[in-house]
């Protein structure tokens, strides 16, 4: 009865999603229910409740400061046209259209994931590919499809560092993206099978997109090294300048006569100033402690990406003289970003006092600690499904890993597999699929995209799971 009690707030949280019910709202009162269920049947301490929820605030705290860093960095980029030349430099590359999906999708689009993250790159990257005449379900589904490796790593980090927030994580990184090379490295031909439907040209295409997923792959493994924050930003930035090289020497495919056009350096170069901020925190580091009551505390870190992304814009406003407009895109973007904060601090309250739960006046177990002794051994096996599901429910793959990272952990399973189907989920997500919809003019194919989706999440989904048997 107790194991039931205890999965009951991520029952009732799964049942009011799938009756259609505001993720907000859903949040919000399976919190109010998780707050009745600590205090009356596990006797939790009072003050232990309190600290859950000053965990769970911090926490949003943290993550709004990089959602509106990055995408505050975004809108810069896009005003100063940084981006436009960004786009046309990878066009001009090749007229071949497999080779300009897996530069926009595969390379440009992880980058993007690096940078910004939380849906970003498909609604960035279908609008790009149907301005360059690819048809829009297709192009939408390739980016969704593009937009799942790199989102083991996300917006600098975010699904690792704030996700598994409390966890013993370090060194987890290399850990990840290992795993993430054997799953990763068959995405562009995923990508492919969707808009590609000549045979020939698909079979003929294979060697550049297993190349392409290799080279990205097993570099964003060895930057992973670094720390969690870099592989989504450096490894497309150096795997992208690799694979250009080699089509430059026709290796793939018939070299082009006419030259591209020359590497935009200016446009990389606030990247660049962001990716040399975040090394600088990381070996660096500055934090405050601050604690919450009952052995519950949370370290807020000057380091947090979220302040890379204002140093770097702030920087280069000042070289351009021009605001570009970001005063009022700022506070455009911190209205918008006000209710999924709300929901973060809601589900991270949830967590908080379901691992807290053992600070109690009855004697038992946490909440968490009881529903993974019940999956014991077993919890491998369905870890990868507990990160797609999480992605699909909420969006976000940082959401995921705090909705279930210490139910994982608890019970002995791999934090890494979880966050690989978090990253494999994405790719179906409905907010994800209603973001890219909006950002191409599209709305009520919700079906058709799935469709087009959901055999490529199936693939890496199997992959993961038997991999997380073999490990």
């Amino acid at each position: 009865m107790d194991v039931l009690l205890a999965l009951s707030p991520l029952l009732l949280l799964v049942g009011l999603l799938l009756l259609h019910v505001e993720l907000w709202k859903v949040s919000g009162i399976t919190l109010m229910y998780s707050i009745a269920l600590s205090l009356v049947h596990w006797g939790m301490s009072p003050l232990a409740a309190l600290g859950a929820h000053g965990k769970g605030l911090f926490v949003a705290i943290d993550i709004f400061l990089i959602l509106f860093g990055a995408l505050l960095f975004l809108a810069y980029l896009e005003q100063s046209k940084k981006l436009d030349r960004i786009k046309n430099y990878i066009v001009s590359i090749s007229p071949d259209r497999r080779v300009q999906v897996i530069l926009l999708v595969w390379f440009f689009g992880s980058f993007i994931e690096g940078a910004a993250g939380f849906g970003t790159p498909a609604a960035i990257i279908a609008p790009l590919l149907i301005s360059i005449g690819f048809p829009k379900l297709q192009a939408i589904a390739a980016a969704l499809i593009g937009n799942s490796a790199a989102v083991v790593f996300g917006a600098v980090g975010t699904p690792v560092s704030v996700g598994l927030a409390g966890l013993p994580v370090a060194g987890i990184a290399p850990q990840i993206a290992g795993y993430n090379f054997f799953i990763g490295s068959i995405v562009p031909l995923l990508i492919l099978s969707v808009i590609i439907r000549n045979k020939k040209e698909f079979i003929q295409s294979i060697p550049f997109a297993l190349s392409s997923g290799v080279l990205l792959m097993g570099i964003s493994y060895m930057v992973s090294l670094l720390g969690s924050e870099f592989p989504s930003l450096l490894g497309p930035l150096i795997a992208g300048g690799i694979m250009i090289i080699l089509l430059d020497a026709g290796v793939f495919f018939k070299r082009e006569k006419k030259k591209h056009e020359p590497f935009p350096l200016r446009a990389f170069l606030p990247y660049l100033l962001l990716i040399f901020w975040l090394l600088l925190g990381k070996f660096q580091p500055v934090g405050i402690n601050v604690p919450l009551g009952s052995n519950i505390g949370h370290s807020f870190s000057l380091s947090n990406p979220g302040i890379a992304f204002f140093l770097s814009i702030g920087v280069f406003l000042l070289l351009e003289h021009n605001t570009y407009g970001l005063r009022a895109k700022g506070k455009e973007l911190a209205k918008k970003l006000l209710l999924p904060t709300l929901v973060i601090f809601f589900i991270t309250s949830i967590v908080q006092l379901m691992i807290h739960t053992n600070t109690n006046t009855t004697g038992m177990q946490s909440m968490l600690e009881l529903l993974g002794g019940a999956m014991g051994t077993y919890l491998a096996f369905f870890t990868p499904t507990l990160g797609v599901f999480g992605a699909f429910m909420t969006g976000s793959a940082t959401v995921a890993s705090l909705l279930f990272g210490s139910l994982v952990y608890q019970g002995g399973g791999l934090l890494a597999l979880l966050v690989i189907g978090a990253g494999i989920g994405n790719m179906i997500s409905l907010t994800n699929i209603i973001a890219v919809q909006a950002a191409v003019g599209e709305h009520g194919q919700e079906l058709a995209i799935l469709k087009l989706t959901l055999p490529a999440c199936l693939i890496l989904l199997v992959l993961a799971t038997l991999l997380g048997l073999i490990a």
